[in-house]
């Protein structure tokens, strides 16, 4: 069983006092952040929050579980293309 809770993002359809779903204006569903153990315990919490129903659940990965790991030889590299890129760019 899991015991470390991750953050997750989820998106609720809003309604009205009736209870009925209001569509949003722009297309983009509002959402809440919150931390859980799992997506279902944070869809669960999120409904127990809005009192709306819940679109979807998205796990929030912290930014440096995605970052590569560059050598000095690669870095430089990326730095030349770069400034080639931007040097054709504004001429």
């Amino acid at each position: 069983m899991q015991t470390s809770e991750r953050s997750y993002r989820c998106h609720y359809t809003p309604t009205d006092r009736n209870g009925f779903p209001v569509p949003a204006e722009s297309g983009v569903l509002p959402f809440i952040q919150l931390r859980a153990v799992g997506a279902e315990q944070a869809q669960r919490a999120a409904h127990a929050v809005t009192g709306c129903p819940i679109d979807n659940v998205e796990r929030i990965e912290p930014i440096d579980a995605f970052r590569p790991l560059l050598d000095d030889r690669t870095m430089n590299l990326l730095v030349r293309a770069h400034a080639i890129a931007q040097a054709g760019r504004f001429a």
